[in-house]
């Protein structure tokens, strides 16, 4: 776990990580949500729809995006204030994602950083988001 503070931050600072998703890590997510869809928990029903396999919550990649914010950038001294996300393709268990995360905006006076997350499969994008997050000290 990462403990950036205020100062440390700059525009342009980059962190990012690899996550392999599993058929547990979907099933977990729904027990979780309660978000059972056909798509995301059975193969059958997600084929029928024309994808590879189950697919994977979106907010399940919206989890990693606060992994970013609370772990990796701004870390532990963050207080997330603001997410927005973006759809732009499905994601499915057996892939591995890279979420990689960009300080765009650093606001001194409210002490405050704007973050632009990508998570990635390979080089294509499945979703963006853009975050706000105070800093605690």
């Amino acid at each position: 776990m990462k403990s950036h503070t205020f100062d440390e931050l700059f525009e342009g600072k980059e962190a990012s990580f690899e996550v392999e998703v599993r058929p547990e890590d979907l099933d977990r997510f729904a027990e979780l949500s309660g978000d059972f869809s056909e798509i995301h928990v059975s193969s059958e029903a997600a084929q029928a729809r024309g994808f590879s396999d189950r697919v994977g919550h979106g907010l399940l990649a919206g989890a990693y995006i606060s992994r970013m914010a609370g772990m990796e950038l701004p870390g532990q001294l963050g207080l997330l204030q603001t997410v927005q996300m973006k759809f732009h393709k499905p994601f499915h268990a057996g892939d591995t994602l890279r979420v990689h995360g960009r300080v765009r905006e650093k606001h001194a006076s409210v002490r405050v950083v704007v973050i632009e997350v990508k998570i990635l499969r390979g080089e294509e994008v499945i979703a963006t988001a853009k975050i706000q997050s105070g800093i605690s000290s």
